[in-house]
């Protein structure tokens, strides 16, 4: 009979086409389970010892895949008490085939990815488990750990303020957990580490990817950056900060749908006069310029309590897609430092980027990534395209019970608020717990604002009380409870009802505001109705909020002029009005996704010569002798002087060929140079002077400590030469795009001048390593 309910099941979650040919595997993993079951814990080691042999011994994961599964489930199950259902061994698979799963919130993702994570560390390759926060890394790593170890596999944990020898030992484990943002970090500082001994991250073989959607879709829009100090007096940034705050409105045009925000002719006329300056635009003043721009764009596009808080005296940015606080990361180019000014914080030194990475760059760097969330399939497209990874719809274990109410929209914010409150009161009446979910600070501070003075108890959850955050979800299922959250996407805890919760009708969500992606609206919607638990969603929209007032366009302006009069308390009849959120939810999720293309394009042209430079620093870091290569650059640097010597008629300008070998400690004789007849005669003695002077260096400190010595200086030129590399191709990126109005491709264009660049850096490591090296003593 068990059996008989067991394949009853199957047949319904295999109702798919797309999802079908997985039906054998997960019937021959479910037919193991009875012997596995009768197992003796020892044997669990014994068995993935010899499941690692077979690999060495030339079988492919896709043979030991079926037990590999059935031995980690029935693992999961001795030590947490949890057997992966049907559709979670489904899930496995389907991450396993390096696709993107989609599981509704509550179907216990975490433990889906036990299984391929297992499976795939059997080869030694290691497997990065990959999450949004430390807290849940954390949790995960500690709870999952201990069924790998149980199964013989060891798990590591990356966190931010860990040593590098904790990282390298972390990253020395079968199976490693960790945010996208420190393993990203990890392979930039990899990459500009002196000494191998400096260096973490070994390899990058698969990686299994939770909330797949927030980490390669909605944070792929910012690159990975790390940044060095670069000095400015901190005045400059509080003078523009003052002449910005002397402007009225007349002075900037401000473009809320598209971020731009320019002067305008009174407003250059006033910065002339504000800074002395004759002309504003003048070649002599692009730092003024610089500074007018970030302080404009920090008090008039950014704001406290959405795009950032200030907290403990200091600037910390707010991710818009979590709500969470970014505590380690700064805004580029100035902005952070103007927002400081801004707010009369304490203002931070202005850095310059050392090393970047686009979230996509970075995991095209593994064998194989995989992804879970449960929300995919409106980004499908572009899981296909920029990863290459399919979108496979995993059913519900149990059919979703959840109501999702339409939407509720009034004229304006304060009926809104209103309505909320009125539908908080009635779910407190029945002992109905409700989320409600807010789109940034500000709006969950003002809704607080509104239950207190309607004597409603509540608890906030938002960037700024993040530490209490697994308490506070804890305790958002239970009888009574009304929890006010900024997004919910990520947060990667299960609301669990409390008695009499079901009884009430289960978790009541309401969102306060349509977010910019939908994804991030039906992951709010998806924290009800849990494993078949009742629930409830509903949605409260106003004719004043961001969404419709920036996107929304023609269509919006005729709502707003039409409900002018209509009732504020009563909520707008027809569906006019939704076609109108979700037209200008569709504007902007369409904005968002070309700006993903659009940066992806640019870096990928980045990402090549990252991928050379990087490629060519680190065989100098693992090469046991440089001779060879200062040899060649010996070389290419006598053809380079030479070339600058050389006169209209072929010819060397004598007087500039001695002075310029100056600088390279050598000295040749003008009788000598008048001996010379030919190009190529000058360009074997000047190589034979470069060759000398290196055996003295050689001679004088030994074969060991000169080849160090020659690394060192080496290393030190390629990473000063990529860093004005990446600076002078951030400022190219910056203008290229208006190139399109002399009808030239900005990207093409881009392209080929950062080659250009690239050429001249890398003439410029040939030429500063040959000198340094020319002048070791001193150096």
């Amino acid at each position: 009979m068990i059996i008989f309910m067991r394949y009853e099941k199957i047949d319904a979650i295999f109702n798919q086409f797309h999802i079908s040919h997985y039906r054998s595997q997960v019937e021959q993993i479910l037919d193991l389970e009875s012997i596995y079951h009768k197992l003796a814990n020892p044997e669990f080691l014994t068995i993935t010892a010899a499941l690692k042999q077979k690999l060495r011994d030339g079988a492919a994961e896709e043979d030991i895949k079926i037990h590999a599964f059935a031995l980690i489930r029935e693992a999961a199950c001795r030590v947490l008490g949890m057997r992966p259902f049907p559709v979670q061994v489904l899930g496995g698979l389907v991450l396993n085939d390096g696709c993107v799963a989609e599981m509704k919130t509550g179907e216990g993702k975490t433990l889906v990815a036990i299984m391929p994570a297992y499976l795939n560390a059997l080869s030694g390759k290691g497997v990065f488990v990959v999450t949004v926060n430390d807290y849940l890394a954390k949790r995960d790593a500690e709870q999952m750990g201990r069924v790998f170890a149980f199964a013989g596999l060891t798990t590591g944990l990356v966190t931010s303020g860990m040593s590098t020898a904790e990282r390298k030992a972390a990253y020395q484990c079968d199976i490693t957990y960790g945010t996208s943002s420190e393993f990203g970090f990890d392979y930039l500082r990899d990459n500009i580490a002196a000494d191998l001994d400096d260096q973490v991250q070994p390899r990058r073989h698969f990686a299994i990817i939770d909330e797949a959607d927030s980490i390669l879709i909605d944070e792929a829009r910012t690159p990975l950056i790390i940044s060095g100090d670069q000095t400015r007096d901190a005045g400059e940034y509080e003078r523009a900060d003052r002449f910005i705050k002397s402007l009225t409105p007349a002075d900037y045009e401000k473009e809320e749908k598209e971020k731009v925000i320019t002067l305008t002719e009174s407003g250059i006329a006033k910065a002339e006069a504000f800074y002395h300056l004759d002309n504003l635009a003048a070649a002599e003043n692009t730092t003024v310029v610089h500074d007018i721009e970030k302080a404009l764009y920090a008090n008039g596009m950014m704001d406290n309590g959405v795009d950032y808080i200030v907290q403990d005296g200091k600037v910390v940015i707010v991710d818009q897609y979590t709500g969470r606080v970014m505590p380690s990361r700064q805004f580029s180019d100035g902005l952070h430092q103007a927002i400081e000014a801004k707010e009369g914080v304490t203002i931070n030194s202005e850095t310059k980027t050392l090393a970047t990475i686009t979230i996509q760059n970075y995991f095209r760097h593994f064998d194989k990534i995989a992804g879970m969330t449960g929300t995919a399939q409106t980004v499908a497209d572009e899981f296909r395209t920029v990863y290459h990874m399919d979108v496979v719809s995993i059913p519900t274990n149990v059919p979703v019970q959840r109501v999702d109410k339409p939407d509720q929209i009034y004229t304006t914010e304060s009926a809104k608020l209103r309505a909320v409150t009125a539908h908080v009161k009635a779910c407190l009446k029945k002992g109905q717990p409700v989320l409600i979910g807010t789109a940034s600070v500000n709006a969950s501070e003002k809704l607080s604002a509104a239950l207190t003075r309607a004597g409603i108890p509540h608890t906030v959850l938002n960037a700024k009380h993040l530490e209490q955050e697994a308490a506070i979800i804890a305790k958002a299922g239970q009888r009574g409870a009304v929890t006010i959250s900024t997004n919910m996407a990520g947060r990667g805890t299960d609301i669990k009802l409390g008695p009499g919760v079901r009884e009430a009708g289960g978790l009541c969500v309401i969102g306060t505001e349509r977010h910019e992606s939908e994804r991030v609206d039906n992951q709010l919607r998806g924290r009800a109705g849990r494993q078949g638990d009742p629930g409830v969603s509903q949605f409260y929209l106003s004719l004043e909020d961001n969404l419709l007032k920036i996107f929304g366009g023609p269509r919006a302006e005729k709502l707003i002029a039409k409900y002018a009069d209509y009732p504020k308390d009563k909520p707008i009849v027809g569906g006019a009005a939704e076609r109108a959120v979700k037209a200008a939810q569709d504007l902007i999720e369409a904005k968002n996704a070309d700006q993903r293309k659009n940066v992806l394009k640019y870096d990928d042209i980045i990402s090549r010569q990252r991928d050379l430079i990087y490629k060519e620093r680190q065989a100098v870091l693992e090469s046991g002798s440089l001779a060879g290569q200062i040899d060649a650059m010996a070389d290419d640097a006598a053809d380079a002087i030479i070339d600058e010597c050389v006169t209209d008629d072929y010819k060397v300008d004598t007087q500039q060929f001695i002075q310029k070998l100056k600088a390279y400690n050598i000295a040749i004789p003008q009788n000598e140079l008048v001996q010379i007849r030919d190009l190529d005669t000058l360009k074997q003695a000047l190589v034979a002077k470069f060759k000398a002077l290196h055996a003295d260096h050689v001679a004088e400190f030994g074969e060991t400590l000169a080849n160090n010595m020659e690394r060192l200086v080496l290393l030190r030129q390629v990473d000063a030469a990529w860093i004005d590399h990446l600076t002078a191709t951030s400022q190219l990126r910056q203008g290229i795009g208006l190139r399109a109005y002399g009808q030239n491709d900005p990207v093409v264009e881009y392209s080929r001048e950062s080659g250009e660049l690239f050429d001249a850096m890398n003439r410029r490591i040939v030429l500063e390593t040959v000198k340094a090296l020319a002048n070791l003593t001193n150096y």
